[in-house]
């Protein structure tokens, strides 16, 4: 069964980070984790690093997103008087939060697609060229955005931010992509798996029904249809695996088909993903048969 409050997880996540442009979003509730004080004198045990995995990452970029959706507002507050009042010290005030809700808005992309990458790296747990270039894009992306945070800061006015800003999304274009397909190749990781570990229980079944009727104590007409009837389903499922993989995300974006061609995939794998359910269902009443018959 395919995991489905990692996939509602990740889905989140790409929601999040595609209003990320928009001047609202939705609220994140994020509580810090404090340390406790250590008593003086006191024996302790030996430290432990703690664990960077995706729950830790998708906990910073929530956090980040959060204060991103302060600093959007703050920015609004600064422009709004600024327009309106023309002052040197709201124009200062201004340039300030400009800077201050950029670069954090460079830190949630920045944030998201380490998120993203561990995600990748935790659930396939596989070593290909695929994946190993997924991982360099990613980090190269990531960088990217930590690097452009830091040209902000040189920005003489509001006019240059907004050139600076505009680089942004401009190269996000090249970033979109990558984020379908990373999270694409999650779901078609996980339904390959499904599919190994049904191939083995076909397999092992189809041994102990041959061992029956060599034995030739009891026919095996009717286990014999209903596990061919279970191989057909099984390569309806391998045929819609096959074609959700054939699916590639365009290297350019196209935000509105890049979305497309990822829910047509997630389609395809949840068709893929149906036939495996009804695969089973067969071999479970084989199973049921054959310890009736012992």
């Amino acid at each position: 069964m395919i995991k489905l409050k990692v996939m509602k997880k990740l889905l989140v996540v790409l929601i999040l980070f595609f209003l990320l442009f928009s001047t609202s979003g939705p609220t994140l509730i994020f509580s810090e984790e404090l340390s406790p004080t250590e008593p003086e004198n006191t024996p302790t045990a030996s430290p432990t690093l703690p664990v960077f995995d995706f729950d830790k990452a998708y906990q910073d970029y929530t956090y980040t997103y959060n204060l991103y959706l302060e600093a959007y507002k703050e920015y609004l507050i600064a422009k709004n008087e600024y327009e309106t009042y023309k002052t040197l010290t709201a124009k200062t005030i201004a340039l300030e939060q400009t800077i201050t809700m950029l670069q954090i808005r460079d830190e949630v992309l920045a944030t998201f697609l380490l998120a993203l990458r561990i995600k990748l790296a935790q659930e396939t747990n596989i070593s290909s060229s695929k994946i190993n270039l997924l991982y360099l894009k990613l980090d190269e992306e990531a960088n990217w955005y930590r690097q452009h945070k830091e040209t902000l800061i040189s920005a003489g006015s509001i006019p240059d931010l907004m050139k600076l800003s505009a680089k942004t999304q401009e190269h996000y274009q090249k970033t979109d992509p990558l984020i379908y397909q990373s999270q694409l190749e999650v779901f078609l990781y996980w339904e390959s798996l499904l599919h190994e570990k049904l191939q083995l229980q076909i397999d092992a079944i189809e041994e102990k029904i041959i061992e029956i009727r060599d034995q030739g104590d009891k026919s095996t007409s009717s286990l014999e249809r209903w596990l061919l009837e279970a191989k057909n389903r099984k390569e309806r499922s391998d045929e819609k695996l096959r074609e959700a993989r054939s699916i590639q995300v365009a290297e350019k974006a196209n935000f509105s088909s890049n979305r497309y061609v990822f829910n047509n995939a997630i389609s395809i794998l949840e068709q893929a993903h149906q036939y495996l359910k009804e695969t089973n269902v067969l071999l479970i009443e084989i199973i049921k048969e054959v310890k009736r018959g012992d």
